[in-house]
């Protein structure tokens, strides 16, 4: 799980002067707004390096520390809950692509409107700060394997085959099609490391 960032006294001002303009005009871009600008630039410098520069999603890694190849992600959408467009349990750092996958779609049906949800079961998809990633989805190179339906939820919200669709040497089909029944049959017999070992050398042969 993804650690929450914690704001000082002054950002916790900042941003409840920020959450009264919304209030108070309701047409207000909370998240945009110049007001907003240190905010969200500690809020990524807290991601990046407390996330290990690893998108919240597909677990890719770039070591690069610009903000320009990360995204705040809001796991609840700014669409539709603006209101916690600073609640640290909403926040966490994902790649752009995964980003602009999810973009606004809808991942809880909660009606909440003073806190963010802390029920797992709240949530399709795999929370950064609620779930255990690994408890849901197995990742083996570039392929995504669920082993439960919020797992599967997540990888299609966030376009995770993307990656093995873009790399892959398909021509290869049927090795990869028997790499990908093995690792299934591993989700259910419990972790054997050196057959996942061999299957990841499989797949980065065919990378």
């Amino acid at each position: 799980m993804c650690a929450k960032i914690s704001f000082s006294d002054w950002q916790m001002a900042l941003i409840e002067e920020i959450n009264q303009g919304r209030l108070d005009d309701p047409t207000c871009d909370v998240w945009g707004c110049e007001a907003a600008v240190t905010l969200r630039r500690a809020i990524k410098e807290f991601g990046i390096k407390s996330q290990n520069n690893t998108c919240c999603y597909c677990k890719e890694i770039n070591y690069s520390d610009s903000h320009k190849v990360w995204e705040v992600e809001h796991v609840l959408p700014l669409s539709d809950y603006v209101q916690f467009a600073f609640e640290p349990l909403n926040l966490a750092i994902s790649c752009p692509d995964c980003n602009t996958a999810k973009s606004n779609k809808k991942v809880s049906n909660t009606k909440a409107k003073k806190a963010v949800p802390t029920r797992s079961a709240l949530y399709f998809i795999v929370h950064p700060h609620i779930d255990s990633y690994n408890e849901h989805i197995k990742k083996i190179g570039l392929f995504f394997y669920p082993k439960s339906k919020k797992g599967r939820k997540t990888i299609e919200t966030c376009g995770l085959l993307r990656l093995a669709e873009k790399y892959v040497d398909w021509e290869n089909l049927e090795e990869v099609e028997r790499i990908e029944a093995e690792a299934k049959a591993l989700q259910g017999n419990g972790c054997n490391r050196d057959k996942i070992k061999g299957l990841i050398s499989d797949l980065e042969s065919l990378l």
